[in-house]
């Protein structure tokens, strides 16, 4: 397409909106893309601003940005831009994944992979796919997808640092998943470091806020409160909804466990806000919890008890079964306060057992240490003492995993100072030998250089004969081919402007007479009623009958009206209904669009088809025939398969027939290619492919 100066204009204004971005200006930004939308009448400016706008109002509102992505998909389509879809794909993806519809997020991650051969893209979107798999609660298929991405990553691209982190950053919370602080620790600690250097505050975000959820957990209040403050901040400037949500979940954290209950209740009631908004239900069920929590300290019971069945519902929708057991432990409590004991003792056993399912070693811990005291305070000892085995075994194992990791840590400590020690010895041998080494690899690398040049300086002058020889014989082997289809393409000609002329002989000279005697049949049948009881006449009228029809059918197949007069796909259908006038045989049919093609290459395929299907009618004894006809990438692709006896395919050295050569010669002058498959009793497949435009080379 050409660049008028209308578009130069929208591409500087679409330059200026980025500007305008990266100052903060959110609302002037949306109003400029909106304007540049519906002003320009370019594709590649279209593509670029609905993914701007998805990407503003995704972090705003969700429902907006989802009306831009379908735009975005229907505009990409038209235009083939698999970009544009590869975007689409990956946004819709990511905002399932916020919304807690992580089965329609991997759906739409894979339908990005099966778009795109561009490693750095799969590796994304595999990513993506790994952290659906992490909130199912899929930890192995999760860390599968992960890792397979980060080494795509780091094989094709190890410069793209921001990509690297965010991967370092998904394997984190798999380590966190699995009670493995240290290792979670350390990759955030790498990822923090990487997007520190670069400009992608929303990742930086996102980094701090792990931190602060990771120094909780490692009793550190001072780091824990830093990196938690320093996430808020960034997603206030940044406007981003998912990031706010989840720093004010962890500051309301921080000043919960200081049993500050205003300050916490204040963030609390800012996350489910934030969450909502943007309907990032995960979240949003883990912020409605604290703020539960915090109702109840606050002694207003009736609004913890709601926001505490809102996460429950929540978090049963979504599969959750961290959220929906620790939300089970604080409705219990609350009804043993209540003095409901029929409802608490109900509740215990349901997360008793949900807890045992779910067998995540720190859950099981505080649910059955809650569970135990309900039951004491509900005078069932019986229970109590029949679950603390259970306890004593699950503490054990976590303290134990405390320890083991306490010990490796040791381990590997030692084991470098070790090799340290042998390593400096090491290096004081080598500095020796390498001095001896390096005078007598100068000397030969004198003589390898001087015999690099004189090889080098002979190769080239014979590739370079090699490389005309075989310039002159692509040149003679160009034009035989030339000639080849030059008297090919003559032959066609004369062949279809001799149909031509039988089919127009046929209609206006013999199809007259026939008529006109059919004509004058019936006259004297009218004259001559004394003799209606014999059946010459009308015998020799449906005679001349029969052969008016035969001139028609003759006619019709040496020059398709319709192929004329309505294009290739009308008269393919023309053609198949003719066939299914005559034949009980089924026609499925898949037909794209009209294709604008040459009139001689429409007409050549036109006669390919028309073979296959004489073929099917003649001899394979088919009841159905599927006939697909699609155009990809500027090329033709017809698919034409029956379910009839099949027969044994040239590879088996049985010969080919006419009909079979005609088709191929057919082939070879439109520079198509062909598969056939078929077997006695299996049916037969033909596929067929040719360029939409004329691509032979003239000389």
């Amino acid at each position: 397409m050409r660049w008028s100066i209308r578009h130069l204009t929208l591409l500087f204004t679409y330059i200026f909106i980025g500007i305008l971005g990266m100052e903060g200006v959110a609302q002037e930004r949306v109003d400029s893309l909106k304007w540049v939308l519906q002003s320009s009448d370019n594709d590649s400016i279209k593509i670029e601003a609905l993914i701007d706008l998805s990407l503003l109002y995704s972090r705003t509102d969700t429902q907006i940005a989802h009306g831009y992505l379908q735009d975005l998909i229907e505009v990409s389509r038209e235009t083939g831009s698999k970009w544009g879809l590869l975007n689409a794909y990956n946004r819709l993806g990511n905002m399932a994944q916020n919304a807690g519809r992580y089965a329609h997020s991997i759906k739409h991650y894979r339908d990005g992979i099966r778009i795109t051969d561009d490693s750095i893209q799969v590796a994304r979107l595999l990513g993506g796919i790994g952290a659906s798999k992490y909130f199912l609660n899929e930890l192995d298929s999760a860390e599968y997808y992960m890792r397979l991405g980060f080494l795509i990553k780091l094989r094709h691209d190890p410069e793209e640092k921001k990509s690297l982190a965010t991967s370092l950053l998904n394997l984190a919370s798999i380590a966190e998943r699995r009670n493995d602080t240290k290792r979670e620790l350390e990759y955030l600690l790498e990822a923090k470091d990487i997007f520190e250097t670069s400009d992608d505050r929303r990742g930086l975000g996102v980094i701090y806020n792990n931190l602060g959820t990771t120094y909780r957990r490692l009793d550190d209040p001072t780091n824990r409160l830093r990196y938690a403050r320093l996430a808020y901040d960034i997603a206030q400037e940044i406007d981003d909804k998912r990031i706010l949500g989840n720093s004010a979940i962890n500051l309301g954290n921080y000043y919960w466990d200081r049993d500050s209950m205003v300050m916490s209740l204040k963030y609390y009631e800012e996350a489910v806000s934030a969450t909502r908004t943007i309907g990032q239900r995960y979240d949003l069920s883990n912020a409605l919890r604290q703020l539960g929590r915090a109702y109840i300290a606050m002694n207003d019971r009736e609004s913890g008890r709601v926001a505490l069945n809102e996460s429950l519902e929540i978090s049963s929708e979504l599969d959750l079964p961290e959220f929906r057991i620790s939300v089970l432990n604080d409705l219990a409590k609350l009804a043993l306060e209540d003095d409901d004991a029929t409802e608490a003792n109900k509740i215990t056993d349901q997360a008793v057992e949900e807890a045992i399912a779910y067998d995540y070693i720190p859950v099981m811990v505080n649910t059955f240490r809650q569970a135990m005291q309900t039951y004491d305070a509900l005078g069932n000892s019986q229970k109590s003492m029949a679950l603390f085995d259970q306890y004593t075994m699950a503490r054990d194992s976590l303290f134990a995993g405390r320890q083991n990791d306490i010990v490796k840590d040791l381990q590997i400590k030692y084991d470098t100072k070790e090799k340290e020690a042998q390593l400096a010895l090491n290096a004081l041998e080598i500095e020796e030998k390498t001095n001896q080494r390096n005078l007598y690899l100068v000397l030969l690398l004198s003589v390898v250089v001087a015999g690099t040049v004189l090889v080098y300086s002979l190769d080239k002058r014979r590739k370079l004969l090699k490389k005309k020889a075989e310039l002159e014989a692509e040149k003679a082997e160009n034009l035989a081919n030339y000639q080849k289809i030059v008297s090919m393409d003559s032959m066609l000609q004369g062949q279809e402007a001799e149909r031509q002329r039988i089919a127009q002989d046929l209609h206006d000279g013999l199809g007259t007479v026939l008529a006109a005697a059919r004509m004058q049949m019936t006259t004297i049948q009218r004259e001559i009623d004394k003799l209606g009881e014999m059946e010459l006449v009308g015998q020799t009228e449906e005679l001349i009958a029969h052969a008016c029809k035969e001139v028609r059918r003759i006619s019709h197949d040496m020059m398709p009206g319709s192929l004329v007069d309505l294009g290739l796909i009308a008269a393919i259908e023309d053609l198949v209904e003719n066939i299914k006038s005559s034949h009980e045989i089924i026609f499925v049919l898949d037909l794209c669009d009209e294709i604008v093609l040459e009139d001689a290459r429409s007409l050549n395929v036109y006669r390919i088809i028309q073979e296959i299907f004489m073929n099917i009618v003649k001899h394979a004894e088919a009841n159905i025939v599927e006939v697909m006809i699609q155009e990809v990438d500027n090329n033709l692709i017809v698919a034409i398969e029956d379910d009839g006896i099949g027969f044994e395919s040239e590879d088996s050295g049985v010969s080919e027939g006419i009909g079979l050569r005609n088709i191929k010669s057919r082939l070879n002058y439109l520079g198509g290619k062909y598969t056939l498959n078929t077997s006695p009793g299996n049916g037969t497949a033909f596929k067929f492919e040719i360029p939409t435009m004329d691509s032979r080379t003239t000389i």
